[in-house]
């Protein structure tokens, strides 16, 4: 089975990297189901310099979900691609871009200490 992004042309492709990578930096779920608005579409076509969202995802019909509602199966193809890939993209990599490194390094070790120490309670009675 080829893969979906792979069939796309070399524009198409550079538009759907970019729908991929300013929706993980926007904290946005991709999977299969996840429709895009013209809107959304239209913002990341500008950041590309383009005016519009592109006509082959808004005009074809079977991409269509409710009213200005899209979905666009190529971005979880390149996403999926990608954790194959040497450039991988992990839940740790989605939690980074949304809390910043040391955000979550934080958390994580004031969670540990209070977890340890609670064990250390717990095991002493």
């Amino acid at each position: 089975m080829s893969n979906i992004y792979n069939d796309l042309k070399s524009k198409q492709q550079d538009f759907i990297r970019t729908v991929a990578t300013t929706a993980l930096d926007e904290g946005m779920a991709i999977s299969p189901d996840t429709t895009y608005s013209r809107g959304w579409l239209r913002k990341v076509a500008k950041s590309m310099g383009i005016e519009w969202a592109p006509a082959w995802i808004v005009k074809d019909v079977s991409r269509q979900r409710g009213r200005g509602e899209y979905l666009v199966p190529e971005v979880q193809a390149w996403v999926l691609n990608q954790n194959t890939d040497k450039h991988v993209i992990d839940d740790n990599d989605i939690a980074d871009r949304i809390l910043g490194d040391e955000a979550a390094t934080i958390d994580f070790d004031q969670a540990m200490a209070e977890h340890e120490a609670m064990e250390r309670e717990m095991n002493g009675v």
